[in-house]
């Protein structure tokens, strides 16, 4: 133990990693090469040998089954293993991160003095887990002693600190340089460094970790290689897609699943290029998809618009046998919806002969909603709200009912606007503030300035709090309803919150002029609107 901390010391004032730690160098220019096996002093180590860490796990929040440390330990004090009834057969147990070694080979020894340094140096780094120097001063020592204190814990922890602390560099040189020794990390260490260097857009780190992780024998998992396609989508190294797709196939147990686990990853990142990859990827291998599989890659091209290929992929089902899912419809309604395809659009909502392996439902025309409220096409709002059955209507809830209520109270018509009440009254949303708004409009459209009085204080007793619109449509009402002194309390109190109070104000100045001809408080009114919506359209320092 007193050789560690001197080698420990020693390296302190002659890393020559500390001082190059801000640079970024390659691999090789760090590690100095290893000696030859002959020139070495002391016996060769192996991982299998190192000791128990259980607390390795402490600082990353996962828990790791406890096979996957070293089992081995030179402890005097460990107490020995039962012996077992010769006739009661044991069930033998393998390693996941191990070789078995093969027969008659005898098994590698570590030192008295090696394991010590081992203790030691794993004592130093889970007394300081986030400590990145003291990180440095361990690996500058083991370079030191050329490797002696290296093990499979050591190196794992070594690489968790400097991953944790944003040393992705100094971590992924850990890793190489356990690796020329043959001590290879648990698949944490790997697994780790690959997201940390994914989320820093650290690109080209995040494939060196893809090859580290297999140089070391051990396969990437599911994440390690969702990161490195999402990598190559976002550096525009598309063409190192197919690779990483191969490999990937190789090791999955079920191709299927990984191909859906990439592809969601692809559409929650918004990296369609990616998703486009990958489906000419299945296609050149001639995978056979699954509706799953054909649901996502139709539901990436139909949010960007690609109309032809959402019909293209449709096609493809059919002409498989593949049933036409509920996600399948929802997602080329959105599409036809965005390229306005009325007449397709209205084929798509009709309903299909009994035979047919789905329907129309609530949510397919939500789809429709969404799409044209989105795109402030209200009045296709409304003719997708009347193409629905009408027994589906008392499914519209939350932000499409509102969507359809605003449309009717936009519309030019009076007779729409009063339907937009109608639909309110027959459906009744409770705590809709969207629904709530869009009939409050409607409301003061048709000049029913009592009912938006009530109905606002009916919002409160309630418990909803009034949004901007809401504040505004009452004040206009009370303005309108001849209660000035009551809109203009609404506003000397929310004027900041409602942010453009231009509208109020000037119906207040419209009301001192035309009604009560008093211009010297219209122009006071004037001058307060002008200040308040200067201040409030200033960006903030």
């Amino acid at each position: 133990m007193l050789a560690a901390r001197r080698a420990i010391a020693a390296a302190r004032r002659n890393s020559p990693l500390r001082a190059a730690a801000s640079h970024s160098l390659p691999l090789t220019s760090v590690c100095p090469p290893s000696a030859p096996a002959s020139a070495v002093n002391w016996p060769v180590w192996r991982a299998s040998t190192a000791p128990q860490s259980p607390s390795l796990l402490q600082t990353v929040g996962l828990q790791i089954p406890r096979r996957f440390f070293s089992q081995t330990t030179d402890d005097a004090s460990a107490k020995k293993p039962e012996a077992s009834d010769p006739k009661t057969p044991t069930k033998r147990t393998k390693s996941k991160l191990y070789k078995k070694q093969k027969a008659g080979k005898p098994k590698p020894q570590v030192s008295a003095e090696d394991l010590a340094r081992q203790r030691e140096f794993l004592a130093q780094l889970e007394a300081a887990p986030k400590d990145a120097t003291v990180a440095l001063d361990v690996f500058a020592a083991i370079q030191s002693a050329d490797g002696s204190g290296l093990s499979t814990d050591v190196v794992t922890r070594l690489s968790l600190t400097l991953t944790t602390q944003k040393r992705l560099e100094e971590a992924l040189r850990v890793l190489a340089y356990a690796q020329e020794r043959a001590v290879h990390p648990l698949g944490i260490a790997f697994k780790e460094l690959s997201s940390a260097c994914y989320r820093a857009s650290q690109f080209a780190l995040v494939f060196q970790v893809q090859d580290a992780v297999r140089r070391s024998g051990q396969k990437p998992n599911r994440l390690m290689d969702t990161a490195a396609l999402l990598a190559a989508s976002k550096s525009k190294q598309l063409e190192l897609v197919p690779s990483v797709l191969k490999q990937m196939t190789r090791d999955a147990k079920d191709p299927v699943a990984a191909y859906k686990s990439v592809l969601i990853a692809g559409i929650k990142s918004k990296q369609h290029q990616l998703v486009a990859e990958i489906y000419r990827y299945l296609q050149g291998r001639h995978v056979e998809l699954t509706s799953e599989l054909y649901d996502l890659i139709l539901q990436s091209y139909s949010k960007e618009g690609d109309l032809k290929t959402v019909l293209e992929l449709r096609d493809l089902m059919r002409q498989q046998g593949l049933s036409t899912t509920e996600n399948t419809l929802n997602w080329t309604v959105r599409c036809v919806a965005k390229a306005d395809d009325w007449e397709l659009l209205k084929e798509l909502l009709a309903p299909t002969e009994q035979n047919e392996s789905v329907q129309p439902t609530a949510s397919t025309f939500k789809a429709g909603v969404e799409t044209y409220a989105n795109a402030d096409r209200w009045e296709k709002v409304i003719a997708v709200y009347e193409l629905m059955p009408e027994h589906l209507h008392v499914q519209l809830d939350g932000w499409h009912l509102g969507a359809v209520i605003m449309a009717h109270a936009k519309a030019e018509s009076k007779e729409l606007k009063l339907r937009a009440v109608s639909i309110f009254d027959q459906l009744k949303p409770q705590g809709n503030l969207f629904a709530h708004t869009a009939v409050l409009t409607a409301l003061l459209e048709t000049q029913q300035l009592d009912e938006v009085l009530a109905l606002a204080a009916e919002m409160k007793q309630q418990g909803m709090k009034w949004g901007q619109s809401t504040n505004q449509i009452v004040t206009l009402a009370h303005i309108r309803s001849g209660a000035v002194d009551e809109a203009e309390q609404i506003l000397e109190a929310n004027w900041k919150f409602m942010r453009d109070t231009t509208t109020c104000y000037n119906e207040l100045i419209r009301f001192y002029t035309e009604e009560r001809q008093d211009l010297t408080e219209a122009e006071r009114l004037k001058t307060l609107m002008i200040q308040r919506n200067l201040s409030t359209s200033l960006p903030t320092v």
